[in-house]
C-alpha cells in the first residue's frame, strides 16, 4: 500500500489543509481545510492536489459577481436602469440598485434582471392588467350602471367610474360588471326588497285571509268560535247547574283574592270535554304555565272540593 502523503499545512487556492480525517469508501484520503473566508469543509486529497477544488465555494461565487457587476451597471431591462451595486445578499446573490421608468427606485437580484424575469418596480405589469382591462368598457351599459370613466388598479383588478340611471356615482370593480353582479348603485335592491314588502300586505300575500286579525270583530268571531268548539265538546250528561256554580264560585274567589279562572283540566284543544268533572279553578299564573299542556302537577279547586263543607283555604 503506497504511503500517503502528508498536505497538513499547505495552501491550496484558498484552502489550507488543517489535518487528516479518514479514508472514504474508495480509500481516498480525506483532508479537513480552512477557507480564507473562515469557512472549514472535508475534502479529498486527489481535489486538492489535482486543483479541482480550490475553495469552500465562494471564490465561484466571486467571480461571477465580479463578472455580472462589470456587465450591468448602466444597462436597462425593461423600465430599468442599473445605478449600482449594493453588493450581495445572504445566499451570496448579486444586488443592484435599479432606477424605473416611474421614478421608483428599487433593489433587484442580478439574475432577475438578467433573465427578464423583472423589467420594472410593478408598474409594468399594473399597466398591463390596465390596459388589458379598460377595452371596451367605456361608455357600455350593465343593468343600470353606464361605465363613465377609468378609476384605478388595485390588487390587479380594475375599477370603473359608473353613473346609475338614478342619478348616483359610484366605483365598481370591472369583474362584477362584466359577470353581472352588480347592476346598480344599490337602488334595484332596495326596488325589488319594496316590491317584495308590498306583495306580503294585503290580498297579494300567498296567506292573506281577511285582514281584520287586528280588529275588535275578529276577537269576536274567535271567541264565538271557541264557544262554540265548548258547546260541540259539551256531553249530554253535562249537569250545567254544577257547571255554573263553578263559575260562580270562581267570580266570589276574585272579589276576595284576585287572578283565578276556570280551567278544564284536559285541555278543549287536546279533546277535552266542558264537563263538571273536567273543570277547576286555578291561579292565572299556573294557568299560563299549563298552557294547553296534559298534566297532573297543575291541581286547582275542584267541583268536589266546593261541595265539601271544609273547602280549601283559597286565601
Amino acid at each position: 500500500m503506497p504511503k500517503r502523503l502528508d498536505l497538513v499545512g499547505q495552501k491550496f487556492g484558498r484552502l489550507v489543509v488543517l489535518k487528516y480525517v479518514n479514508n472514504d469508501k474508495c480509500g481516498n484520503a480525506r483532508w479537513l481545510c480552512r477557507c480564507d473566508c473562515g469557512n472549514e469543509l472535508i475534502i479529498v486529497g486527489g481535489n486538492l492536489v489535482g486543483g479541482y477544488t480550490q475553495s469552500c465555494g465562494c471564490y465561484r461565487s466571486d467571480r461571477i459577481s465580479k463578472i455580472r457587476r462589470s456587465d450591468l451597471i448602466g444597462q436597462k431591462f425593461g423600465y430599468l436602469i442599473v445605478v449600482k451595486d449594493v453588493g450581495n445578499n445572504k445566499a451570496g446573490r448579486s444586488q443592484w440598485l435599479c432606477q424605473c421608468k416611474c421614478g421608483n427606485e428599487v433593489i433587484i437580484l442580478g439574475h432577475r434582471l438578467i433573465s427578464g424575469v423583472t423589467k420594472s418596480c410593478g408598474c409594468y405589469r399594473s399597466e398591463m392588467i390596465s390596459k388589458r382591462s379598460r377595452k371596451n368598457l367605456i361608455g357600455q351599459k350593465f343593468g343600470k350602471l353606464t361605465v363613465a370613466e377609468f378609476s384605478y388598479v388595485r390588487d390587479e383588478a380594475s375599477y370603473w367610474l359608473c353613473k346609475c340611471n338614478c342619478g348616483n356615482e359610484c366605483i365598481v370593480v370591472c369583474r362584477s360588471l362584466t359577470s353581472n353582479n352588480t347592476k346598480s348603485c344599490g337602488c334595484l335592491h332596495k326596488e325589488i326588497t319594496s316590491k317584495m314588502c308590498k306583495a306580503r300586505i294585503g290580498k297579494d300575500n300567498p296567506v292573506y285571509k281577511h285582514g281584520l286579525s287586528d280588529t275588535k270583530a275578529y276577537d269576536n268571531q274567535m271567541n264565538s268560535k271557541r264557544r262554540a268548539n265548548i258547546r260541540n265538546q259539551t256531553p249530554l250528561d253535562a249537569d250545567f247547574k254544577k257547571i255554573r256554580s263553578i263559575y260562580l264560585f270562581c267570580e266570589i274567589l276574585n272579589q276576595q283574592v284576585e287572578d283565578y279562572e276556570v280551567d278544564h283540566i284536559k285541555p278543549i284543544s287536546k279533546g277535552g270535554l266542558h264537563h263538571q268533572d273536567n273543570l277547576q279553578i286555578l291561579r292565572s299564573d299556573l294557568n299560563r304555565r299549563k298552557s294547553d299542556k296534559i298534566t297532573n302537577e297543575y291541581i286547582g279547586i275542584t267541583l268536589a272540593d266546593i261541595e265539601r263543607e271544609d273547602c280549601v283555604d283559597v286565601s
